[in-house]
């Protein structure tokens, strides 16, 4: 697989891709994305130097939640989408905020099925 750029355009492109696959190959994908969520993000998008460190940055705690919300919506196709302001140059180190914003949520059936709701909103500002 080509990665795709870290652009609103490139996610929407990697939702496309991996929502093409049969419901075999996604739930590999999304459990995959659920177990190792930087090394996922790195293997799946073009990322420079800057924005791997930051990457590898990020508190566990909030990778393991952008990790179960991005594992879900991808698992249940339900839209990711990347909401990013053109960075300034250069870039300053500590000016970088990303906030996820999930309106996910799962109905449980009586037979114990569920439907899946909502999307999942990168936000990334400077």
């Amino acid at each position: 697989m080509n990665k795709f750029p870290f652009t609103p355009e490139g996610v929407a492109a990697m939702c496309q891709h991996f929502f093409a696959l049969d419901n075999v190959a996604l739930q590999d994908a999304a459990k995959t994305l659920g177990q190792d969520f930087p090394t996922w993000v790195q293997n799946t998008f073009v990322l420079t130097e800057r924005q791997v460190s930051y990457l590898n940055k990020i508190a566990p705690t909030v990778t393991n939640f952008m990790a179960a919300n991005a594992s879900f919506a991808l698992a249940n196709r339900r839209n990711i989408t990347l909401a990013k302001e053109v960075e300034p140059e250069p870039e300053p180190s500590d000016s970088k905020i990303t906030k996820p914003k999930s309106t996910l949520a799962a109905q449980i059936l009586p037979d114990g099925t569920y439907t899946a709701e909502g999307e999942l909103t990168i936000q990334i500002t400077y």
